[in-house]
């Protein structure tokens, strides 16, 4: 499979984070040029050590899977994976740099 990095700000959370356990939860977020992307969560987002909030704060997701790509105006699909991590604040310079960077263009 292809895995993907995103710098994006989430719109949604679908059913909402605290709403009790689910089977399947979906982050929406946008990037800088708009794109949307439907991330997918099996089970709560909490259980994979993820926190994402829907707030203005841009955040870096590592290491997602791309499950169907994107088709004139349809989202992005991606998958959070064992090995898929987030943040608001990245350690790495470059990478905290663009965070920067982006939080200033939205």
């Amino acid at each position: 499979g292809t895995y993907v990095d995103i710098l994006a700000v989430v719109t949604a959370i679908h059913p909402p984070a605290d709403s009790g356990a689910h089977a399947l939860q979906i982050v929406e977020a946008l990037d800088e040029n708009k794109q949307l992307f439907k991330i997918q969560c099996h089970g709560e987002l909490q259980h994979h050590g993820i926190q994402l909030h829907l707030n203005d704060t841009p955040f870096l997701v590592r290491g997602l899977t791309v499950l169907r790509h994107a088709v004139g105006n349809n989202a992005l699909v991606l998958e959070l994976t064992a090995f898929s991590t987030a943040t608001q604040s990245p350690r790495d310079v470059s990478l905290a740099e663009q965070l920067a960077d982006f939080n200033t263009r939205i």
